[in-house]
């Protein structure tokens, strides 16, 4: 999971970072507010907070922790229509603050996808490493939304242990939309993930896998990551990661997972919509259970 916001980029094609004329006085079509929705990797191991004692300007901002053993990334993302902005350059700064952050650190990330829920457009900012203890610092990155183009994700992450704080927020555009700012000073500006306890660690007795149990594990792991790390919905939160990680790893090994690679999945539930990477007929895995 490490490298999976790498490897969209390098699907995608690189974007070039560039600068954007201030649009502070620009009058054109409005945007919506902006709501940003927090995504920990393992419940475990990542909190995502509003933190109301550290900030760049006002007196909020979004905290993201990772625990000593942090793995994949937290994320705090939000999604807009993308129709202001087709045929236009979107620039999207954050000001952020590391305290003793490691591991990958911090990326900012920006795609956009279409009508079928495929991305047209992605990059990153994993080139200019954020990690370590730093004061407040603005990072930037833009990306050119394409024709056909329905919808736009922009967010940050951090990857490893320590603490990353985000603020100021700013979306702005070569295309005379009025810019959209995000300070958190509103609550209903951040809706944080539910709180829960660490999940229990189980261990299993090592055992290798067959050429279809490898198969199965992998097309799961990739529809995984795709939903639960870019999909910033209400009904991507609420889901117990760690057990449906878990429990789905262990029938795809088992080969109680129907694998059939670059077919679209049977879509269940709302957040399965736009992965295209297996065909998983997973049933208990995708069953109520795995929800809270």
């Amino acid at each position: 999971m490490h490298s999976l916001a790498r490897r969209f980029a390098l699907i995608a094609g690189a974007v070039a970072l560039t600068s954007l004329p201030d649009g502070s006085n620009a009058q054109g079509p409005s945007a919506p507010p902006l709501r940003f929705v927090g995504a920990p990797g393992l419940y475990s191991e990542y909190e995502i907070t509003r933190d109301t004692t550290i900030a760049h300007a006002g007196r909020a901002s979004v905290r993201i922790r990772g625990g000593e053993e942090a793995a994949g990334f937290g994320n705090l993302s939000t999604v807009f229509p993308a129709q202001p902005y087709v045929g236009h350059r979107i620039r999207f700064s954050v000001f952020l603050r590391a305290a003793s952050l490691n591991g990958q650190g911090a990326q900012l990330w920006a795609r956009a996808d279409d009508s079928a829920h495929r991305s047209v457009a992605f990059f990153n900012s994993g080139a200019t490493l954020f990690r370590g203890t730093t004061d407040w610092t603005q990072l930037s990155i833009s990306l050119d939304i394409p024709a056909g183009a329905t919808q736009v994700f922009i967010g940050a992450l951090s990857h490893g242990p320590g603490s990353l704080w985000i603020d100021d927020a700013h979306l702005e555009s070569d295309g005379g939309t009025v810019p959209v700012d995000v300070g958190f000073e509103d609550a209903a500006e951040f809706f944080g993930p539910p709180v829960r306890a660490p999940a229990p660690v189980v261990r299993e007795k090592a055992r290798a896998l067959s050429a279809r149990g490898l198969a199965n594990v992998s097309a799961f792991t990739s529809a995984l990551g795709y939903v639960r790390f870019f999909h910033p919905s209400a009904e991507a939160v609420r889901v117990n990661w760690d057990a449906f990680a878990v429990h789905g790893a262990g029938q795809g090994s088992a080969h109680r997972v129907a694998a059939t690679p670059f077919s679209r999945p049977r879509a269940r539930h709302p957040w399965q919509r736009g992965v295209h990477s297996a065909n998983i007929q997973t049933g208990r895995v995708l069953g109520d259970e795995a929800f809270p």
